[in-house]
Order: C-alpha cells, then structure tokens, then sequence
C-alpha cells in the first residue's frame, strides 16, 4: 500500500531534476554598440550557442563579444513543498556555467 503523497513526491523531484538541467540556448534581440540589430545568445554548452546563432542569422553571423559567466539556482525540496514534515530540509543549490555571446548577422 503506497501512501497518497507518494505518487506527487515523485512527481515533484522529477520536476526538480528537470528545472536544474535546463539545456538548449535562449536568445533576445538587441541593439549592438555600432546601432545595428543583433542578439545575445546564452547557453550552458557553448555548441547550443552556435547553433542559436546560425538559427538566428542562417547567412552568418560575427561575435561582438562573448564570455562565460557563473548562475546559482537554489531548487526548494520537494518533499518539505509538499508537507511531508520535512520543511528543515534546506534548498538544494546547483551551479551553472553559462556562455553569453553578442552576435550580429551579417
């Protein structure tokens, strides 16, 4: 007999795991520093970024500039957000390394 907290745990540190790995590239448009249009791309694996760009700019593309960059993210416990008693738990912190590029297509 499983209790009825049991299956939304699972779920949960599922959902945790998820979160913390992230992946893939995410990018925004911008302004360059000459006034003409451009992107920056960020990404934990620096062939994510690559491939961003050249989805960005599929005639090319220049690296203004670029640099890594540590982020903490701190993912609560699933088993204290679910009421399981166990709320001293502390949050679980995971660190990334991520690259930024400012690219502009040509």
């Amino acid at each position: 007999m499983t209790n009825g907290w049991a299956p939304w745990v699972l779920l949960m540190l599922l959902s945790s795991v998820l979160l913390a790995c992230g992946g893939g590239a995410e990018s925004r448009p911008v302004t360059t520093p000459s006034g003409r249009p451009g992107y920056t791309v960020s990404c934990e694996d620096p062939a994510d970024c690559y491939e961003e760009a050249g989805k960005l700019c599929p005639t090319g593309y220049d690296i203004l500039d670029a640099g890594r960059r540590v982020e903490e993210q701190r993912v609560a416990n699933a088993l204290s957000t679910m009421g399981a008693g166990l709320s001293n738990q502390p949050a679980q912190r995971h660190t990334k390394v991520k690259t930024d590029a400012l690219i502009q297509c040509r």
